[in-house]
Order: structure tokens, then C-alpha cells, then sequence
């Protein structure tokens, strides 16, 4: 295949094989299964973060023990974090 391209008035001719251009369009996108299960907690931090109540009075009024409370919200507060992983 022979592609001609202009620049600054002059042509230029690029010569690339078939076989080159089949295997850019068998690449496709770059997915890792390996990473799956990490991919996983992050959503599934960022889930839980989103679906708790972060306030105290809700656990005081559900008569959960304060420090369960705090517990709770620590651990549920880290989901944030889970939303980097997904950041280009």
C-alpha cells in the first residue's frame, strides 16, 4: 500500500506493507485479565463509599456502637481512593 502525503509542498511516499497494517488493526486495545480482581475492589471500594452514610448520627440513631461507627466510616472512607485505579 503506498500512501503520498503533502508537506510544506513537497510529497512524500510512505510505503507500508499489508502485513503491517493487519497486524495495527488485530492489536486493539491493551487489557490485562490478570488484573481483573483488582479492578474489582476498586470498584467495589468506590461502590461502598457511595452507598454508606458517612455521618455518626445515622449509627447513633441505628444503635450501633460508636466505636463500630468509626470503624465503619474509616474503612468505608478508603473506598475513595479505588477511583484513581481508574484514571487514565
Amino acid at each position: 500500500m503506498v500512501v503520498r502525503k503533502r508537506r510544506n509542498t513537497k510529497m512524500s511516499i510512505v510505503v507500508e506493507s499489508p502485513t503491517l497494517t493487519a497486524r495495527k488493526q488485530q492489536i486493539g486495545p491493551i487489557l490485562w485479565p490478570e488484573l481483573d480482581w483488582l479492578r474489582f475492589f476498586a470498584f467495589f471500594g468506590v461502590f461502598i463509599f457511595h452507598a454508606t452514610p458517612r455521618r455518626p448520627i445515622f449509627y447513633d440513631g441505628a444503635g450501633i456502637p460508636r466505636w463500630l461507627a468509626g470503624v465503619v466510616m474509616s474503612v468505608t472512607g478508603a473506598g475513595v481512593y479505588g477511583s484513581i485505579f481508574f484514571l487514565p
